[in-house]
Parts: C-alpha cells; structure tokens; sequence
C-alpha cells in the first residue's frame, strides 16, 4: 500500500474502554501494524526501577507506577513518546501497510499524529460507562471500587500538569466517538461491534461512501449552533428533532437578550472573565472552616487553587460549593434556549421530540425538558452532574451517548469529490 493510501488509526480512551480489543482486531483481521505507548512507558518503568522490583509490583500499584512513568517521560516534551513511535514507523516505512497506534492520553500527542501524518490520521475514541470499566477490570482492582475511581480519575485528567494525563480531552478531540458496552457476555453484540468498526474504518478509506446518520448530522448541527455563544467557559449548542426528520428549534448557551456579555462585564483585556467564576472565588476565599467536617481550611491569600481538606479529603471548590452554583449563572443554556424558541415560534408540541446537545443537560435544564416532554436526550460531552441523569432517567427519558463521526471532521469525512 502506497504511503498516500495509507491509514493510521490513533486509539485513545480511559483504561478499559477497549483500546487494546479493537487494536488486537486491527492487527489480526485487517493486517494493521500496531504501535504502542505502553511498551515504551513499561520499558522505561522497568529500567527506573529495576526489572525485578517491577515484577514484583501488584497490578494496581503497576498501573500507577506507568501513570508515574508516563508524566516522567513527557514531563520536558509532551510529545516525547509520540514521537518516538513516529520515529519508529518512519524506520520501518518500507513495510508499508495500514497502521493502529494505543493509546494516546495526551491532546500534544494527538497533535503529533496529525501533523506528521495529516488527514491520513483518524483519532477513535472508545467510551464505556465507570461501572462497565470497573468490571473488566476485577481482576485488576477486586472489589476496590474507589481506588479504580481515583486511578481512573487521574487518567481522565484531574489534577494532572499540562504534560499529564488529559484522557477526557483527547476523546474530546477525537474524529470518532464509538460507544463500547454491552458486548462482554454476548458474541452477537461483539460481532456488532466489529462490524460498526469496518463500517468507520471504510469510511476512512472511502470518505462519503455513505451519508451521514441523522445524529451525525443533527449533533453536527448542534455544535455549529454552539459558535454563537459568547460564554468565556463552555460553547453548547442543542438541536430538538421530531421524528429524526425535522428540526423544531435550536439554541445555543448565552445571556439573556439586551444583555451586555459576560466577557464585556470583566476587566479590560480579560477575555476569560466569568461571573459565575468570580463569585465562587469571593466565597472560596471567604471560608475559613471546611463546611464538611468544621476543619480550619489553611488557604493562603489570593487566588483560592484546587484544595483538598487534610481531615476529611474534601475536594475544594468541587464538594464545597453545591450544584456548582449554576443557580447564579447568567446564560440561558442552549436546552432552554432551544425549547424557548419552539415556544415562541409556535409551531409544534415537543411531546416525544429528541433533544441534541453537545454536552449532557445540568439539573436546572433536565427539569424544562421533562415538563416539555421530551422523551430522548443525544448528548456528546459527559458532564459531572449525577442528580440530572438520575432525575431524567427516573422520569422515562432515553439518554444516549453520542456515536458517530464529530463535529470537526464532518465535511473530511462526508464531503464528496467532484469526479
């Protein structure tokens, strides 16, 4: 295969998502060469430590020692070990053939990918709920569910430096989004699976030999919605469809008509300023005792940083400032914004209408979109607020995560030549 056909899928996702599953079926059904970060950060782990005192480790110390070992690596370059599998695969060139690369855990390494290999690079990124995770990982972990919680919470980038673990971000980046749950009793689902993989990988191979699904197209109108937001923190966009063959309304998160934006209120020259922002930091700064066990809080002056409590591990401002106080946020968001419109333009009922959104309903929107009747919610990003899936759920919508082809490589994926 000539280099200007040739394909490299970079596989990205938390631990036991299925990176390894579907580069194992990329190697043995589909002849791609594979190419992995572990064996490079396992090979520097073991020589840091010693073979022996490696071999040794439990499996979970292990996954945290190569978490360790991956940060040491990037820590001067956040693209040190991606470049050396460039290095490599530009080694073995002549070999030719498709090639599957697991897994990056860095956006600087998905850079690299794209830039040395352009639009012959597709990132796929593999998603599986917590709990699902957890169980393919018993043997691993037992029954240590927080400690999988802890690990897993690191690798999706909480509390890591900029050169660390940023897994949410790279799914987040990803040209394709592939839901893998379910599968692990049933060999009818997992051959599912695989063929909705062939299905991906031939559109990477034939771009536009079959049009987009209406959530491709509707979560792509969603996102394209959401560039009218002015909000300095988040762009959402949402899409309400009847019967996956007509929008009724879109909107977008942003203030209220008539008034001035929030990036207008701050100081000059400060275009991340966030109301909701700075008022959680005036409160922050204000506390003195932590509001869980009554323990003084040693905070320094100024800027209140990420702070976790020294007698109970409460997480500051996280478990400090309830519903993360989108009580006092300006905007009107995108699914209120969305429902809104439908209102004021009269047209239809939303009863049994699905709502798009290009990130997971808060609590205060899941409430107006039971009370309009929605009855599906298709949301892309993941957002940290249990109380609004539980809420919805126990009022008999259907939430399904988003699986397609993204927003951003849409028009690469889709867009037909002129022959």
């Amino acid at each position: 295969m000539s280099a200007e056909h040739q394909i490299v899928v970079v596989l990205t996702g938390q631990f036991g998502a299925g990176c390894t599953t579907v580069a194992e079926f990329l190697k043995r059904e589909e002849g791609f060469r594979y190419y992995g970060f572990s064996e490079i950060i396992k090979a520097a782990a073991r020589e840091r430590l010693g073979a022996g005192a490696y071999d040794q480790l439990e499996p979970v110390e292990r996954r945290r020692v190569l978490q360790d070992q991956g940060n040491i690596l990037r820590k001067d370059d956040p693209r040190a070990v991606a470049n050396q599998i460039i290095a490599e695969i530009r080694d073995k060139a002549d070999e030719g053939g498709d090639l599957v690369v697991e897994a990056v855990r860095n956006p600087a390494e998905i850079d690299a990918f794209r830039e040395r290999f352009g639009d012959r690079a597709f990132v796929v990124a593999l998603d599986t709920p917590l709990a699902e995770r957890f169980e393919r990982s018993r043997r691993e972990y037992g029954d240590r569910l927080e400690r999988f919680k802890e690990d897993d919470a690191r690798d999706k980038g909480e509390g890591e430096p900029e050169h660390g673990q940023r897994t949410q971000e790279c799914v987040y980046l990803a040209d394709i989004s592939i839901n893998n749950h379910g599968h692990m009793d049933s060999h009818r689902d997992w051959n599912r699976f695989f063929v909705n993989i062939l299905d991906y990988l031939r559109l990477m191979r034939e771009p536009a030999f079959r049009p987009p699904t209406y959530p491709e197209l509707y979560m792509r109108q969603a996102y394209a919605v959401s560039l009218k937001s002015t909000c300095t923190k988040r762009q959402v966009g949402a899409v309400l469809v009847r019967d996956e063959s007509y929008v009724i309304a879109t909107g977008y998160n942003d203030v209220a008509i008539g008034e001035p934006t929030c990036r207008e209120m701050g100081p000059p020259g400060n275009t991340r300023f966030c109301p909701k922002d700075d008022e959680e930091e005036q409160k922050l700064s204000a506390m003195r005792y932590c509001p869980k066990c009554g323990n003084e809080l040693p905070l320094s002056p100024g800027r209140v940083r990420p702070f976790t409590c020294s007698n109970c591990e409460a997480r500051l401002p996280r478990d400090f400032v309830p519903g993360r106080m989108l009580d006092v946020c300006r905007a009107v968001h995108a699914e209120e914004a969305a429902i809104v419109q439908a209102a004021k333009l009269g047209s239809t009922s939303l009863a049994g209408a699905t709502l798009y959104s290009t990130t997971f309903p808060c609590l205060l929107c899941a409430k107006s979109i039971i009370n309009a009747g929605i009855k599906r919610v298709v949301y892309h990003e993941p957002y940290p607020m249990d109380d609004s899936m539980a809420m919805l759920k126990r009022c008999g919508l259907t939430l399904d995560k988003y699986e397609g082809v993204n927003a951003w490589a849409f028009d690469r994926m889709f867009k037909g030549t002129l022959d």
